[in-house]
């Protein structure tokens, strides 16, 4: 007995929502990063304005 395409259309759209969710993830926590040497680099400077 063969799964029924209704469950595996639903497990193929799980898979690629979480390889989404996945992508977005590292995507916010490279950015996070980012922003987190941007702002200990410039923590204690004095500024040329």
């Amino acid at each position: 007995m063969s799964a029924s395409p209704l469950l595996t259309g639903t497990a193929a759209a799980d898979e690629r929502r979480r390889r989404g969710l996945r992508r977005m993830r590292l995507v916010a926590l490279s950015l996070l990063l980012l922003a987190a040497v941007v702002y200990a680099a410039t923590l204690d400077r004095s500024g040329g304005w």
